[in-house]
């Protein structure tokens, strides 16, 4: 095992490894004597060509090592992921379940596995994730997916804690290409409240989705994502758990993808519904003196609101004192029930009234 143990010794030592470190672990390893260590499931016959899809795959769990990979050739990574689902193929059943139990997630979103009595990495790519023999099966993926395993938060809750926010920049297509994949086994054709798990799962599976969401658009080759399909699921998400932010969010996110497709009906319709979301939340957030977040959210409404070339009305007095309901009266609703621009302003003003009196006792 020196071989293994020079690289990962070089490889974590101060800085990045140079291209010379990844050549010379690609040339040694296929002449190592790994066989004698991994003989219960390597076939002799296929040394060498296993041997380099295990030690591409290494190198492809790593971030250091995708850059070293991407300056070779822009589906080199692909290659060594699609090499790693062979390998998978000859994993012990005991083995590959006790490894799944300890998937990691790398720096850019790679999924990977650790053999067991080494540090040796086997990442997975979106070819394992495939409804193919000998590959993950659904159980093995939604285990992983939705189960705190050995004290460990689930797949979904790690990814989404690590990539919702700003860092979701750091994702690479290729990382994303295996979330989505491993997302669209397991839910398969069903509705988020068939999929039987809790409540923080569908969350974690919200905000996971989103992400990907977000960080399509970025890439120059979107081949093998649905980003409707993709924000139509995470929307779905909120909603069964009764973010209503979260779901607005989604709604209006929809809304900006069906613009920028063409698609204008479906635009509207979607900031319309995103409009009555956000609107409504950031009512009852300013309502329960969450004024912070309300603001935060009516801006948001406010955005939804003004895509639809809807200024509201204005009104005798938006003032939080000397508010004469009589002189102000409540515009009359839409004829569809979602929240109009002028009903929403006329509401918040009464909410900041009910909010200023309540502050003065």
């Amino acid at each position: 095992m020196k071989t293994l143990d020079d690289f990962n010794r070089q490889f974590l030592a101060g800085p990045p490894a140079s291209d010379s470190v990844f050549d010379e672990f690609l040339a040694n390893f296929t002449h190592m004597g790994v066989i004698d260590r991994l003989c219960s499931w390597l076939s002799v016959s296929r040394k060498s060509e296993i041997l380099n899809s295990v030690a591409l795959g290494h190198i492809a769990s790593t971030e250091a090592g995708r850059d070293y990979l991407n300056s070779k050739d822009k589906d080199a990574i692909n290659r060594a992921e699609e090499g790693a689902a062979d390998v998978l193929r000859l994993l012990m059943h005991d083995d590959r379940k006790r490894m799944l139990a300890k998937a990691e997630i790398g720096q850019r979103g790679q999924i990977y596995l650790k053999f067991l009595d080494m540090d040796l990495c086997l990442p997975l790519g979106h070819k394992c994730f495939e409804n193919t023999h000998g590959l993950l099966t659904h159980e093995e993926i939604e285990q992983w997916l939705s189960v705190e395993t050995e004290g460990a938060a689930s797949g979904l809750a790690q990814f989404a804690e690590r990539f919702y926010g700003e860092h979701v920049l750091q994702l690479d297509r290729d990382a994303c290409l295996a979330w989505n994949a491993a997302i669209e086994r397991w839910v398969g054709e069903r509705r988020i409240a068939e999929l039987g798990v809790s409540g923080a799962v569908i969350e974690a599976l919200g905000s996971s989705l989103r992400a990907l969401g977000r960080r399509v658009p970025e890439f120059d080759d979107a081949t093998g994502f649905s980003q409707h399909d993709i924000l139509s699921k995470s929307a779905e998400a909120f909603h069964y758990v009764g973010d209503r932010w979260a779901y607005g969010l989604g709604l209006m996110e929809i809304g900006a993808l069906h613009l920028h497709t063409g698609n204008a009906k479906d635009g509207v319709s979607a900031y319309r519904r995103a409009a009555n979301e956000l609107g409504r939340e950031a009512l009852d957030l300013k309502r329960v003196r969450s004024d912070s977040d309300a603001d935060e959210c009516r801006k948001d409404a406010l955005a939804c609101f003004a895509k639809l070339g809807d200024s509201g009305v204005p009104h005798a007095s938006t003032s939080t004192s000397g508010h004469n309901e009589d002189s102000d009266p409540r515009p009359p609703g839409r004829d569809d029930g979602w929240l109009g621009r002028a009903e929403f302003d006329w509401l918040w003003a009464k909410a900041s009234k009910g909010v200023a009196s309540r502050q003065t006792f």
